[in-house]
């Protein structure tokens, strides 16, 4: 398995430019949020244990493997989204109209994603490796924790 530093070098060079990066800052959120809310719509489970409670702990455990510091942080952003994704759910009437709006917010971020690649006239990364996508909300955060100066840490490569 890879480290932490090598992930975050890889997706942060398909993302020098100020208004690129800046796009990202608002899409990615957005984006996870929106992948949330359609496994929620998931008719399976209960409020606790159902796809998008498995996913974002599958995700969180990918995490763990590479920064607790990092993990720590993003449980807080995923049970804070989860959160929403509940509120949501029961504010819109059901599954039904959760899926739609989360088809409707991934499809316009990835959108806006897109024009930040093509101004930046770089190819997603996403496109390189599927894992990359997953490494997009800790590289934002791990950005975040630079700027606090709160150690990112990170384990060793298990290669």
């Amino acid at each position: 398995m890879r480290n932490l530093t090598s992930w975050l070098a890889e997706y942060g060079e398909h993302h020098a430019d100020p208004g690129n990066r800046a796009i990202h800052g608002l899409c990615i959120p957005v984006t996870v949020f929106a992948l949330c809310c359609a496994f929620r719509a998931i008719p399976v489970g209960d409020a606790l244990w159902n796809p998008a409670s498995l996913v974002l702990l599958g995700w969180l455990a990918f995490y763990l493997c590479l920064s607790w510091q990092l993990a720590l942080g993003m449980l807080m952003i995923f049970a804070f989204m989860y959160s929403g994704a509940l509120l949501l759910e029961s504010a819109v009437g059901g599954p039904g109209v959760l899926f739609a709006l989360a088809v409707l917010l991934f499809g316009s971020s990835l959108l806006l994603q897109w024009i930040g690649h093509r101004r930046e006239h770089r190819p997603s990364s996403v496109l390189q490796h599927l894992r990359l996508f997953l490494i997009a909300p800790l590289w934002q955060l791990a950005d975040r924790y630079r700027r606090l100066q709160i150690p990112v840490g990170g384990v060793p490569s298990w290669r």
